[in-house]
Protein backbone atom coordinates (compact mmCIF):
# COMPACT_ATOMS: atom_id res chain seq x y z
CA UNK A 1 0.00 0.00 0.00
CA UNK A 2 1.68 3.41 -1.13
CA UNK A 3 1.88 5.96 1.96
CA UNK A 4 0.40 9.32 2.07
CA UNK A 5 2.09 12.16 2.29
CA UNK A 6 0.26 15.67 3.41
CA UNK A 7 2.41 18.80 2.73
CA UNK A 8 1.44 22.47 4.36
CA UNK A 9 1.83 25.26 1.86
CA UNK A 10 3.48 27.56 4.78
CA UNK A 11 5.92 30.61 4.10
CA UNK A 12 6.70 32.42 7.14
CA UNK A 13 8.92 31.50 10.57
CA UNK A 14 8.54 31.60 13.95
CA UNK A 15 11.11 33.96 16.09
CA UNK A 16 12.22 31.68 18.72
CA UNK A 17 11.83 32.70 22.46
CA UNK A 18 9.43 35.57 21.66
CA UNK A 19 6.41 35.69 23.84
CA UNK A 20 4.30 37.63 21.02
CA UNK A 21 4.30 37.83 17.41
CA UNK A 22 4.60 41.38 16.17
CA UNK A 23 4.35 40.40 12.76
CA UNK A 24 0.59 39.15 13.15
CA UNK A 25 0.56 35.37 14.43
CA UNK A 26 3.79 33.19 14.45
CA UNK A 27 3.76 29.34 14.22
CA UNK A 28 4.77 27.48 17.03
CA UNK A 29 3.48 24.00 16.15
CA UNK A 30 1.93 22.09 12.88
CA UNK A 31 0.46 19.21 12.33
CA UNK A 32 3.27 16.85 11.98
CA UNK A 33 2.67 13.09 12.90
CA UNK A 34 1.84 10.91 9.88
CA UNK A 35 -1.08 9.99 12.08
CA UNK A 36 -2.79 13.48 12.29
CA UNK A 37 -2.31 13.49 8.56
CA UNK A 38 -3.84 10.58 7.56
CA UNK A 39 -6.98 10.87 9.91
CA UNK A 40 -7.50 14.20 7.92
CA UNK A 41 -6.92 12.84 4.73
CA UNK A 42 -10.51 12.58 3.18
CA UNK A 43 -11.10 8.98 2.48
CA UNK A 44 -12.97 9.12 -0.39
CA UNK A 45 -9.37 10.85 -1.87
CA UNK A 46 -7.38 8.85 0.00
CA UNK A 47 -8.91 5.70 -1.77
CA UNK A 48 -8.70 7.03 -5.50
CA UNK A 49 -4.81 8.76 -4.71
CA UNK A 50 -5.89 12.44 -5.21
CA UNK A 51 -4.43 15.10 -4.79
CA UNK A 52 -5.78 18.55 -3.39
CA UNK A 53 -5.98 21.48 -1.00
CA UNK A 54 -8.04 22.80 1.51
CA UNK A 55 -7.93 26.40 2.89
CA UNK A 56 -8.73 27.42 6.23
CA UNK A 57 -9.24 30.25 8.05
CA UNK A 58 -8.99 30.89 12.02
CA UNK A 59 -9.04 33.73 14.51
CA UNK A 60 -6.08 33.16 17.00
CA UNK A 61 -6.73 32.87 20.76
CA UNK A 62 -5.03 35.23 23.56
CA UNK A 63 -3.32 31.20 24.41
CA UNK A 64 -2.33 30.99 20.85
CA UNK A 65 -4.71 28.21 19.87
CA UNK A 66 -6.99 28.47 16.97
CA UNK A 67 -10.70 29.70 17.36
CA UNK A 68 -13.91 30.06 14.80
CA UNK A 69 -11.77 28.35 12.02
CA UNK A 70 -14.32 28.23 8.83
CA UNK A 71 -13.62 26.73 5.67
CA UNK A 72 -12.25 29.24 2.70
CA UNK A 73 -12.08 26.82 -0.19
CA UNK A 74 -11.12 23.36 -1.37
CA UNK A 75 -9.93 22.18 -4.52
CA UNK A 76 -11.05 19.51 -6.31
CA UNK A 77 -14.33 20.76 -4.48
CA UNK A 78 -16.68 17.89 -3.04
CA UNK A 79 -13.89 15.66 -1.96
CA UNK A 80 -13.73 16.43 1.55
CA UNK A 81 -10.48 18.61 1.56
CA UNK A 82 -11.67 21.62 3.20
CA UNK A 83 -13.14 19.39 6.07
CA UNK A 84 -9.96 17.60 6.55
CA UNK A 85 -7.79 21.13 6.67
CA UNK A 86 -10.19 22.42 9.11
CA UNK A 87 -9.80 18.90 11.40
CA UNK A 88 -5.98 19.83 11.10
CA UNK A 89 -6.29 22.89 12.50
CA UNK A 90 -7.09 21.90 15.65
CA UNK A 91 -3.44 20.80 16.57
CA UNK A 92 -2.33 24.18 14.99
CA UNK A 93 -0.57 26.39 17.80
CA UNK A 94 0.26 30.13 17.10
CA UNK A 95 2.19 32.84 19.16
CA UNK A 96 -0.31 35.27 19.55
CA UNK A 97 -0.22 39.01 18.50
CA UNK A 98 1.67 41.42 20.74
CA UNK A 99 -1.36 43.83 19.85
CA UNK A 100 -4.51 43.35 21.81
CA UNK A 101 -6.63 42.61 18.86
CA UNK A 102 -6.43 38.50 18.13
CA UNK A 103 -4.86 38.27 14.86
CA UNK A 104 -6.84 35.63 11.93
CA UNK A 105 -4.83 33.39 9.84
CA UNK A 106 -4.89 31.71 6.18
CA UNK A 107 -3.61 28.27 6.20
CA UNK A 108 -3.73 26.58 3.09
CA UNK A 109 -2.92 22.75 3.32
CA UNK A 110 -2.02 20.77 0.47
CA UNK A 111 -3.29 16.95 0.73
CA UNK A 112 -0.80 14.96 -1.52
CA UNK A 113 -0.90 11.15 -1.80
CA UNK A 114 2.98 9.83 -1.45
CA UNK A 115 4.57 6.93 -2.79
Amino acid sequence: MQGLMLALLLAEGTAVGAACSKSGADWVRLPMSQAEYLRAYPAKARRKLVPGVGVVSCRVAADGRPEDCVIISEEPPGLGFGEGALKLSAFFRFRPPCAGEPARVTVPIKFVPGE
